[in-house]
């Protein structure tokens, strides 16, 4: 039987997820000794004399006669929670399986530790969707002069719906190839240099009028 024990930066229970669903209901508050001492404690700590150490545990009678073994869950400086089982002692005495045990609660610090870099990634496009779609200035995502993304300000301004652009060179809205290659020339120049670069051009609205915009670009991706 095994159990995870997932905490917060404050180190208060967040989540618990067991082979047993009733003890790890029962496991939430308070932690079980081994689980408070790996806490503190770096390695694998072995609890071998549960009368002692265990006496109000709500575990205690169901695994009685066996060995508890408990764990951080960690990944570099983040501590994720602590993983417990209670195991056979003919299971639980031999080094090489202390060492598959911590083992595996690396493994499990680091797949929580990319989970948690792939929620905080999700986060950020969905802010930045927002203020694309809110912003009251047309703003663009090109790749390679290619529109990745417009906001829907960008169209309103030259004409053109999302879907005709998505997928389009950047060249169809500048009236001239000199004014494409001024701000591929120019511009880019800046934004390699500074960060960001600003410039003055004109653009080509859908129906053949002609806008004078500024436009200033920086990169998403370095």
């Amino acid at each position: 039987d095994a159990w995870i024990v997932l905490l917060g930066p404050d180190r208060q229970i967040t989540m618990v997820a067991g082979s047993d669903p009733a003890g790890a209901l029962e496991l939430q508050h308070p932690l079980p000794h081994c689980m408070a001492v790996a806490l503190d404690r770096p390695g694998v700590v072995i609890v071998d004399n549960q009368d002692d150490v265990c006496g109000a545990c709500p575990l205690l009678l169901q695994h009685k006669d066996r060995i508890g073994l408990a764990c951080r869950i960690q990944h570099g400086d983040r501590l994720h929670g602590i993983l417990a089982a209670s195991v056979p002692a003919s299971a639980g005495a031999a080094a090489e399986d202390h060492a598959l045990f911590s083992d595996l609660a690396d493994d499990l610090g680091h797949a929580l530790d990319k989970l948690a870099a792939d929620q905080a990634l999700r986060l950020s496009e969905k802010r930045l969707q927002s203020l694309v779609r809110a912003a009251p200035v047309g703003i663009g995502i090109v790749k390679d002069r290619i529109f990745m993304e417009v906001n829907e300000r960008f169209c309103d301004l030259l004409g053109y719906s999302r879907d005709e652009l998505i997928g389009q060179s950047a060249r169809m809205v500048y009236p001239t190839d000199e004014d494409y290659e001024f701000v591929g020339t120019v511009k880019h120049a800046l934004v390699r240099k500074h960060g960001v670069g600003t410039v003055e051009t004109r653009m080509l609205c859908r129906d053949g009028s002609i806008l004078n915009v500024y436009m200033s670009s920086a990169f998403l991706d370095p």
